[in-house]
């Protein structure tokens, strides 16, 4: 059984998206469906991409950020990146800062099946999944990576 608060943030998630109708689906991954992690709630957006938090209890960390499966549009979103000075740190940082945020790192990386864009947010226990600041925080993180990357899911 998951602990509270990862069942608190899950329903969160689910219940702050599912109103919205930008999403194709969300679906919710716990155990070993969730891959690395204890959970992970993906906003689909179709042709097999979507936003997507992930909690990672042993890890002690939240992932929040965008996958795909498709090598077609990682490679749009890597040549968007190239076009606009290579710098996917900096355009993040240009996103959250229009958001109100902070620059965050964001890693790119393959993990199969999919291609990745993470920011990594720290978690001093599943307590810390209760956090408004911390939802805010992944509610900005999913804002800035919609605007970052929604038009090359388009383009694809």
């Amino acid at each position: 059984m998951a602990h509270p608060a990862v069942e608190a943030f899950r329903d969160w998630m689910v219940g702050e998206y599912r109103p919205d109708g930008a999403y194709d689906a969300i679906h919710v991954l716990e155990g070993p469906e969730a891959g690395y992690a204890d959970l992970s709630v993906r906003l689909d957006i179709g042709k097999r991409s979507y936003y997507e938090a992930r909690v990672a209890l042993e890890a002690g960390e939240l992932q929040v950020g965008f996958a795909t499966e498709g090598r077609t549009i990682n490679e749009e979103i890597e040549q968007m990146v190239l076009d606009n000075g290579g710098d996917l740190n900096e355009l993040l940082a240009d996103e959250l800062c229009d958001l109100g945020g902070e620059p965050l790192p964001m890693e790119h990386f393959f993990e199969r099946p999919a291609f990745r864009f993470i920011v990594r947010l720290p978690l001093g226990g599943p307590e810390g999944l209760e956090d408004a600041a911390l939802r805010a925080r992944v509610k900005q993180i999913l804002k800035a990576c919609h605007v970052l990357f929604q038009g090359s899911v388009d383009e694809a």
